[in-house]
Parts: structure tokens; C-alpha cells; sequence
């Protein structure tokens, strides 16, 4: 703003036409230049307190005369000595002392609700000018006053907005790219899922080669079979996960890619992910081992740790060109501590990694055992929303687990409860107290109550074979 030589003779009208400055007395340059920022304040004040008006004099006193004309008497360079603080002091004097026609009140920030008509901002830590009063019409307005350090406004109760007629929730659209597929008996999708995992075999064999001697791989075919397991898990998920807990490879490398594969198939329409993404994430978990595999050729006698795998994965993967760069980042990362995953996937596939190890490659625990190892780093190594979810799609007994019944009956669970995860259909193969086969029949635990399952059971502690059941 520009220093102005007011003229006592004649009122001076501000150009934004916010209020009247009236001098008592002839005023120059330089003392209007002192008293610059309390022009502003007076100006801001005016144009949130129409009518009231301000008489300066000579560096001496200012007199605040309001609509009801009370006026106030203040010593100017005792005012002067707020410096910013200003604006918001002459707003909080007539807010707090002067009667208006106007139902004001004054609220904290946290009391502001929406629909109120605000006049003022009367307290803050920031330097908020409230220019046109104005209503409140969403949260995120209440936020970010508050974000700005506003503590205190003023509204007009008198122009409160009545409260918006709850309107019916929209029904969320569903991604187009998610295929819907009909959920189908275990029974009817138990073969279907066991030529997807055939054919994932197949490709897996030979992309793994093809990679460590560098030769060209065909994704296009590599997303196909993976597509392949995905249409299985949104038919019935329990089918897929049954075979790769049960199924066994002379190839131990080759399997546990098999199993990580599946789990994540299974994960990813538990979270109902979008179908490129869900085969993305499926196709890393295939082939994210590689490394491992050239490792194991160049080092056989050295035990090959994930962040070597992965040391060795990535750049076999980048010589490929038709390689998505988003498989690049969910292998490298899946290797990492939890801070340094940035993606969803490199998050899912750390899980779905630890898992498939515990329960198939290396240790070999019981589901319900690997399932407190990976509870035990949920919030730690893994993303503890994520371990949630992938624990509930694989269930405390996953499928293709052996489970002991208080009769001493053993049997492997064929499908979870969706409620009651102790509660599993059970297909019966063995009796542990009287030591002799029993004819195969399915049992449904949520069912009956009378033999209920007792834990996990070890099948080699009877010299049983998994295999001799499927």
C-alpha cells in the first residue's frame, strides 16, 4: 500500500471500499508511513465490521466508534507496540464489548461445525485474514483452518445452514478389470486348479532356464499361466492353496516358486486386486527366486540367502525387455526391511516368501507354527495390515494340512470355515489311537460338535505318506 497525505478537510475512502479513515487533524507522509500496518489492520477490520469506523489523530490516540456508536479511547503508541498482533486485538475488542444487531458468537475450532456463517478469525498462531465471511461446507475446510493455526472464530448464529439431508451412499463401483467369477465346491474346482498349477509347472521350468542363460523368455505365455491361477483362486482360493501345500517337486527350488505363486494368487483376490496387477504380482512370485538358481550353479555348496537371490534376480530380469519394470521393484524390495518396502506388492511378496519357506522349503512348520512366526514379525519385518489379510486368506489350518480330532481321528483339511477358522471340512485318512486306515469320507466340523480338532497332527510320526491321499 502506497503512503497517502490525507486531507483533514475531506474524508479518504479506501480504494477496495472496505471502510473511512477520518483524520482529525492534517496528517503527513511520514506519519502515515509509521502508522502503515495499522491502516491495514483498520482496513481489514472495516471490511469485516461494516460501519464501524476509526478516527487516527496524531500518533496520540485512536477512537473506535461502532455501529451503536460506543466508542473507545486508546492510546496509539501503547497499540503500536503489538505489532501483528493488531489486527486480531481490535477484532477481539469489539467482538468481546460491543452489542451488535448480529447474533455473533464466538467458538474454538474444534466446536465449529458445518453450515456456520464465519465472520472473523479471533484467535490463531498464524496469520489468517478472514476477507468475505463465509459459510463452512466441508471437514476439509475445518482442517484446514486448523492446519493454518486458527484457534477461534466468529459466526453468526443467525445464518447457520440448516444440516444437509443424509443422502444415500453410492454404490462403489467395481473395477472393471476384476474378472467376476462364480464361487464353485472345492470338488468342482480341485482338478481345474490342478491343470493350472500343471501348466505353471511347465512355464516355470523353462522360463527359470531360459533366464539364467540368458536367453530370451516369452511373458506373454508366463501371463497367461498366471492368469490361470488367478481365475482358479476367484473360484474357489482353498483348491489352489490345497495342491501347492500338498504337492511335491524334485525340483526344491522349482517348488517353493510353485507355492509363492499360488499364495499369491490367492492373496491378491483376497484383496480383490485388479487382474494386471494381480498377475504382475503372481508372475514376480514366480520368478523371483532366479537368482537363487543361478547362485545354487555357480556356488553349490554355499547356503544362498534372499538378498543375494535377489542381488542376482534383478539384472537377470533386466535383460529381458519385455520385463514390466513394477516385477523389477516387488523382487528387489521383497528382500528389504519393512521401511525400505515402498510398494504393496514387495510388502505382499516378503509375506508370501517367509511363509512358503517356513512351511515348505526349509523348516517345514505346521500352518498354525507359521502363522505365530509371521505374527511374531508383523509391525517389524512385514507390513502388519497385510499379515492380517493373507492370514485370513490362508486360514489357520491352510488347506492340505494334516489336523489331529479329540477321537484321535487324523484327516487334512480340504476348506476353511469363513467364520470359524477351528472348524474346517476335513477329509478323514487315518486313526491314530487304534493305528489303521479309515475309509475316506468328509467331515464337516462347523457341523457337529461331538470330535472336535484338537491341533495340527504330524503324518510321518505314523509313517504316513501325503501323497498316498490325494
Amino acid at each position: 500500500m502506497q503512503a497517502v497525505k490525507l486531507n483533514a478537510s475531506k474524508p479518504v475512502v479506501n480504494k477496495d471500499n472496505f471502510g473511512i479513515i477520518v483524520p482529525d487533524k492534517a496528517c503527513d507522509g511520514a506519519l502515515l508511513q509509521k502508522t502503515m500496518f495499522l491502516r491495514r489492520s483498520i482496513i481489514d477490520l472495516c471490511g469485516i465490521y461494516t460501519g464501524t469506523r476509526i478516527f487516527i489523530t496524531n500518533l496520540s490516540f485512536i477512537f473506535i466508534q461502532s455501529k451503536n456508536n460506543q466508542i473507545w479511547l486508546a492510546l496509539l503508541p501503547g497499540i503500536l507496540r503489538f505489532g501483528a498482533a493488531l489486527p486480531m486485538l481490535i477484532r477481539e475488542t469489539i467482538a468481546r464489548s460491543t452489542p451488535s444487531p448480529m447474533p455473533l458468537q464466538l467458538v474454538s475450532i474444534d466446536e465449529l461445525q458445518l453450515g456456520s456463517y464465519v465472520i472473523a478469525v479471533t484467535r490463531q498462531q498464524g496469520d489468517v485474514i478472514v476477507k468475505d465471511a463465509g459459510w463452512v461446507r466441508s471437514d476439509d475446510a475445518i482442517a484446514l483452518l486448523r492446519q493454518r493455526g486458527v484457534l477461534e472464530v466468529q459466526i453468526d448464529t443467525d445464518k447457520q445452514l440448516p444440516p444437509a439431508k443424509p443422502s444415500p451412499e453410492p454404490i462403489a463401483a467395481k473395477p472393471a478389470a476384476v474378472k467376476k467369477a462364480p464361487k464353485i465346491l472345492f470338488e468342482q474346482e480341485v482338478n481345474k486348479a490342478g491343470l493350472a498349477l500343471q501348466a505353471n509347472v511347465q512355464s516355470a521350468s523353462i522360463a527359470l532356464s531360459a533366464l539364467v542363460h540368458h536367453h530370451p523368455v516369452d511373458f506373454v505365455e508366463l501371463n497367461s499361466v498366471s492368469a490361470r491361477l488367478l481365475d482358479s483362486t476367484r473360484r474357489n482360493h482353498q483348491a489352489l492353496l490345497f495342491l501347492q501345500h500338498v504337492g511335491v517337486q524334485d525340483d526344491e527350488l522349482l517348488q517353493h516358486s510353485l507355492s509363492c505363486a499360488c499364495l499369491m494368487a490367492a492373496f491378491c483376490a483376497e484383496l480383490k486386486m485388479a487382474e494386471p496387477e494381480a498377475s504382475l504380482l503372481t508372475l514376480a512370485a514366480l520368478l523371483h527366486d532366479v537368482g537363487a538358481l543361478q547362485l545354487k550353479q555357480l556356488f553349490p555348496k554355499q547356503q544362498v540367502q534372499d538378498q543375494d537371490a535377489a542381488a542376482y534376480s534383478v539384472p537377470l530380469l533386466q535383460h529381458q525387455p519385455d520385463c514390466p519394470p513394477l516385477l523389477l521393484q516387488v523382487i528387489e524390495e521383497h528382500c528389504l526391511g519393512l521401511p525400505q518396502q515402498q510398494s504393496q506388492g514387495g510388502k505382499m511378496l516378503a509375506i508370501v516368501n517367509s511363509y512358503s519357506k517356513l512351511t515348505v522349503q526349509t523348516q517345514k512348520l505346521s500352518s498354525v507354527q507359521a502363522a505365530e512366526k509371521l505374527k511374531q514379525q508383523a509391525g517389524k519385518k512385514l507390513d502388519l495390515a497385510l499379515v492380517g489379510s493373507f492370514l485370513k486368506c490362508v486360514g489357520l489350518y491352510c488347506p492340505g494340512s494334516a489336523v489331529r480330532l479329540k477321537s484321535g481321528r487324523v484327516g487334512l483339511v480340504i476348506e476353511n470355515h469363513p467364520l470359524h477358522a477351528d472348524k474346517p471340512r476335513v477329509k478323514l485318512i487315518y486313526h491314530s489311537v487304534h493305528r489303521h486306515h479309515l475309509a475316506a469320507k468328509l467331515l464337516d466340523l462347523s457341523k457337529q460338535t461331538d470330535d472336535p480338532l484338537e491341533g495340527c497332527a504330524d503324518l510321518n510320526q505314523y509313517q504316513l505318506k501325503l501323497q498316498h491321499y490325494l
